[in-house]
């Protein structure tokens, strides 16, 4: 006991050390955050959110058949996962990612995220890693999480750290192919960049970011302190090879650097006086280290609590890019709706004596009926057909399969009669 009780004294007197070197506003901000957050129990409810239900929800975007096959994939990583077991870092990354953001170290380097450690940080000197197929990262890196974790520049986000540490990679690799953004926007600034993001970069990361940072700045609106962050990583960043014209699906592989290089930004950003707009990261992970350790998980959980949140990500993943998938089909059916001028394309240009629309041979016919086309937009008549019922669908294809048939002899009729009138 006379040993932790000097060891608390001493990170104790560490904290008071460096607190002088701070604005006392910032650091009773800081402090207060810490009294109002307490750290969550391991109890049911406050894990859920964390690691997700333990009764795995089926339907369209994740099937009985994805977690078949997630659990054989999850079931032969069975030694990795042992190997995660005596990880003194790991444990400590856990507890400082609950404690500040309530979430886990793998939901801010996630695929959801399209965020990776790189494969040559596994490979770190000193550490055999080559065991745990990369479900354990090298020390360096997780002291650099904790760092970053840490700081209240985020206000508790993950999503705003995983923005910046995919911007770290996108400025280091000079990656230049549309950007998802995955942080809710701060300022005009942020929501400028996002929009730009989303389309391919013509120059570098850093300088898309200053031409954005300029014209919001020309047009009297102020930049965030997350917006102020990125701007200072790509200042930072030290850039690759152009990764612009690389084909498949993007992939931020995350190294060391990329996270000293967010830590360094944070350190640098200033406000033009002496205070720093946010805490400097070593005082505000010795501020945290004090209450980090009744943080859950124990040793004796840390393997369970690994396993289910590698498990939870990849299942939300997984969901996150097939409901991409579906709004991006979805926008594209309702662009072409609109685009149509007067008639949905499933219908010929040719009316019927009454002014009705005739479908085209060959053609599925709508599931809806239009008696007057004058008075609805082709978006409305889409809209409308995507509220159907998944059983009016079904019904609907056969009776269109049938009438269609029906149609077509119809209409082979119509014309043998008009050749004979045409004879006669």
């Amino acid at each position: 006991m006379p040993n932790l009780k000097a060891k608390r004294d001493a990170q104790v007197a560490q904290v008071e050390s460096a607190l002088k070197n701070c604005a006392a506003e910032l650091v009773e901000r800081a402090l207060a955050h810490f009294k109002e957050n307490p750290a969550p129990k391991s109890t049911p409810r406050g894990l859920r959110d964390i690691l997700g239900s333990s009764v795995v929800a089926h339907d369209d975007l994740w099937t009985t058949e994805d977690e078949e096959r997630l659990q054989n994939d999850c079931a032969s990583r069975e030694d990795a996962f042992a190997a995660v077991q005596g990880s003194a870092q790991l444990l400590t990354a856990w507890k400082s990612c609950i404690q500040s953001m309530r979430c886990s170290p793998l939901a801010i380097i996630s695929p959801r995220h399209s965020l990776f450690v790189h494969q040559e940080a596994t490979r770190a000197r000193g550490q055999n890693l080559a065991t745990t197929d990369g479900l354990l990262w090298p020390q360096s890196l997780y002291t650099e999480l904790v760092t970053l974790v840490s700081s209240p520049i985020w206000l508790g986000e993950p999503l705003a750290l995983s923005a910046a540490i995919q911007f770290a990679v996108i400025c280091r690799t000079d990656e230049r192919r549309p950007w998802r953004m995955p942080c809710v926007t701060s300022c005009q600034g942020m929501e400028a960049l996002k929009r730009r993001a989303m389309r391919p970069l013509d120059v570098s990361p850093s300088d898309t970011l200053e031409e954005v940072s300029v014209n919001v700045e020309e047009a009297g609106n102020g930049l965030s302190v997350m917006f102020q962050l990125l701007r200072s990583i790509g200042e930072s960043v030290t850039s690759g090879s152009a990764l612009g014209r690389a084909e498949g699906p993007v992939k931020y592989e995350v190294t060391v650097q990329d996270l000293k290089s967010i830590r360094e930004a944070i350190d640098s950003l200033q406000i033009g006086s002496a205070a720093p707009v946010v805490l400097p990261t070593s005082v505000s992970e010795a501020l945290a280290k004090l209450g980090r350790a009744s943080c859950p998980p124990s040793s004796a959980e840390l393997v369970d609590f690994h396993r289910r949140s590698w498990l939870h990500e990849r299942r939300l993943a997984t969901r996150d890019s097939r409901q991409r998938q579906r709004d991006s089909a979805g926008s594209r059916r309702l662009g072409e709706s609109r685009g149509s001028q007067d008639e949905p394309r499933e219908f010929s240009s040719d009316r019927s004596d009454n002014g009705q629309l005739q479908p085209m041979l060959g053609q599925p016919r709508c599931h809806w009926e239009i008696d007057e086309l004058s008075s609805v937009s082709n978006s409305d008549i889409f809209l409308d057909n995507l509220d159907e019922s998944e059983d009016v669908h079904q019904d609907g294809a056969q009776r269109d399969e049938e009438e269609d048939g029906a149609l077509t002899r119809q209409r082979r009729a119509e014309r043998r009669r008009e050749r004979d009138e045409e004879d006669d």
